[in-house]
């Protein structure tokens, strides 16, 4: 499994367009990789994530901002998955 994570650069720079826009660009880049689903894969994007560490980890520059982590891969087998997540990965969720 990959984790790819992404950045929004803080401050457009006189590039004529608002911050904001770059996470609307990020969803829809999200919603391209549905078509991932076709080859077997998944993916799980996360808000809850360790900015500091992603930093540290990617060295992204301190002029950026990372928005979200997103995990990628192919699903193991339910058995191989530890007793105490199988209730809480299988379980039904309300929106």
């Amino acid at each position: 499994m990959t984790n790819d994570s992404r950045v929004i650069k803080r401050s457009s720079e006189g590039r004529g367009f608002a911050d904001r826009w770059a996470k609307i660009v990020l969803d829809v880049q999200k919603a391209s990789w549905a078509r991932n689903r076709i080859f077997g894969l998944f993916i799980h994007q996360m808000a809850g994530f360790d900015v500091v560490k992603a930093k540290e980890l990617y060295s992204i520059p301190q002029r950026y901002e990372p928005v979200a982590a997103i995990a990628i891969g192919y699903p193991g087998l339910r058995e191989t998955l530890p007793e105490q997540y199988q209730q809480r990965q299988f379980s039904l969720r309300s929106a």
